[in-house]
């Protein structure tokens, strides 16, 4: 399976695109990458196009992604959209999101059919990330 991975410096968003046939080991290689690309850049979100991808995970290889040091280091500090056309694959990205979310509140995991909601929750989303503080800290 062929993937392309960019980072848009402009909309801070590291841009995986997954397309063609695929299987587990691919897909999991392409989260390895992003996951290198992410730890670098923490200012950046995640969005993972899975528009013009084949490849269908069966239950024992959603629970496989979800569980995997991979994904984990993914969504341990970035919001990530997943953006999809077919239901099949809504269908597997929100349980993907729905479990991932449920083991860490704090973690931001979305599936979405449009790119612009998704850019917009993006944006939302880095509006509500309280400011970092300055000076020093009063004991009161």
């Amino acid at each position: 399976m062929p993937f392309t991975l960019t980072v848009e410096e402009a909309s801070k968003i590291v841009w995986l695109t997954l397309s063609g046939a695929s299987d587990f080991g691919e897909v999991l290689d392409a989260f390895k990458k992003v996951g290198d690309v992410a730890q670098l850049r923490p200012e950046l979100d995640v969005l993972i196009d899975a528009r013009p991808c084949e490849y269908i995970a069966n239950s024992t290889d959603l629970a496989r992604f979800i569980q995997s040091p991979a994904w984990a280091l993914i969504c341990r500090a970035h919001s990530v959209a997943i953006l999809v056309t077919k239901q099949i694959h809504y269908g597997n990205a929100n349980i993907m999101a729905r479990t991932t979310t449920s083991r860490n509140d704090s973690l931001n995991v979305e599936p979405f059919y449009d790119l612009e909601k998704a850019k917009e929750w993006f944006r939302s989303r880095r509006n509500e990330q309280p400011e970092p503080t300055t000076g020093r800290a009063l004991n009161v």
